[in-house]
């Protein structure tokens, strides 16, 4: 207890704490922001000094989150193991998604490869092109077939996983909700599984038949429907104008 007292100072009650680690002659603090807790260094031996120092940084850090910022940030890699962990954690409480395995994997395999050194906060637009030129290779070297780009089904989970990060990262104020990319599907269509095939079949088949009979209009009787009122509406417009014009007499 003894120890505890001497390694720890806490300086706001549930706000602001000092502490020092074993083996360590610099001084921590952790402070609330938020409803959350965030860990930073204060840098300093002398606890006086370290003292001050962490009043500075929560200071600092109320500044941030006032003015829409993230309060710190943190590497990609560590947000997204945070992610992870939180997936592991809502699946043993029978609260998880399937898709979850899919999204580790994901994680794994691309995310932390490529954004892995990068704070969170710098992964914007520009970065994101870049992701999706290394992806492509990426997958071409993990995949046999060597010419296949990926399939929007492929990238929308990707992009899932990705998200699940960034929500990480917003939610512990290392990311502002303001500053997180909106992320778009661009792949080629997905290969259809027999089933799929057989199903498109059948609802073709039936669009025919009822066109056959007459029941409904295939997309040439459409267009010609939609050009024909097109031409109605420009002739009415202009017997309009022209009738306008008739009553309207040149002033002399």
């Amino acid at each position: 207890m003894a120890d505890k007292i001497d390694t720890t100072h806490v300086l706001m009650e549930n706000e602001l704490v000092v502490y020092r680690r074993e083996r360590s002659n610099i001084w921590q603090c952790r402070y609330k922001v938020s409803g959350l807790w965030q860990r930073a260094t204060t840098k300093e031996a002398d606890l006086k000094k370290a003292k001050a120092k962490a009043k500075e940084i929560m200071v600092e850090a109320e500044i941030r989150k006032r003015s829409n910022l993230p309060v710190i940030t943190r590497k990609f890699k560590s947000v997204a193991l945070l992610a992870i962990q939180r997936m592991e954690q809502e699946t043993a409480s029978k609260k998880g998604k399937v898709s979850y395995d899919d999204y580790t994997r994901v994680i794994n395999t691309y995310l932390i490869p490529f954004f892995g050194n990068r704070n969170i906060t710098s992964i914007d637009y520009s970065v994101l092109d870049q992701f999706d030129v290394w992806r492509i290779e990426r997958m071409r070297n993990l995949s046999a077939n060597k010419t296949k780009a990926p399939a929007n089904s492929t990238i929308l989970t990707h992009n899932a996983a990705l998200n699940r990060v960034l929500d990480e990262a917003v939610m512990r104020n290392f990311l502002t909700a303001a500053n997180k990319p909106k992320l778009d599907a661009k792949g080629r269509a997905g290969d259809r599984r027999p089933g799929e095939q057989r199903v498109q079949r059948m609802k073709a088949n039936a669009k025919a038949a009822k066109i056959k009979a007459g029941q409904l209009k295939d997309n040439a009787d459409i267009s010609a429907d939609i050009l024909k009122q097109r031409q109605m509406r420009q002739k009415a417009a202009m017997a309009q104008k022209k009738s306008v014009s008739k009553m309207i007499k040149p002033y002399k």
